[in-house]
């Protein structure tokens, strides 16, 4: 099942920058039995290479404070805020319909299309005609910066 000796794995959890008793702490193998694991005939349970490998998925305590401080770096970053044209109730209420339909691009009725076609030209809505029969139809969709418009309005 596994290829190589557990002295290889554990070389490479070290190279990785794991130290002895970290690894011991994590995988609960006693000390005397780690240290046995890097002679070169020994043979591992399977329990034993199993708690070994899983911690090849698991960050190395050396390299925790770096994913730690790239991680609040990007949680840190605010979007910028909606800087457009004011919208209307009617205008926010098809935003809202379009942000929560379950289909990507959505037909309209008349009046919400004329409605929705007021928004095209800002950019917070896309426009898709299709002919097909000799009758169009329109479909419309959100654009990102149509979501932004309604988070700014804490919809």
């Amino acid at each position: 099942m596994f290829r190589y000796k557990p002295e290889y794995y554990l070389r490479r959890l070290e190279s990785k920058g794991w130290t002895l008793e970290q690894i011991q702490k994590k995988t609960r193998i006693h000390a005397l039995r780690l240290k046995k694991l890097y002679l070169p005939n020994c043979v591992p349970t399977r329990e034993e290479m199993v708690k070994i490998n899983s911690l090849f998925k698991v960050t190395a305590p050396s390299a925790t404070e770096l994913v730690k401080q790239v991680w609040s770096e990007a949680n840190s970053t605010k979007p910028e805020p909606y800087i457009g044209p004011s919208l209307t109730d009617r205008q926010k209420e098809i935003l809202q319909q379009l942000r929560d339909s379950t289909h990507k691009e959505v037909i309209l009725t008349p009046k919400e299309a004329v409605v929705a076609g007021r928004l095209v030209k800002p950019g917070l809505v896309n426009k898709r005609l299709d002919e097909k029969d000799e009758e169009s139809v329109r479909f419309y969709s959100i654009t990102r910066d149509g979501i932004r418009a309604l988070h700014s309005f804490g919809i």
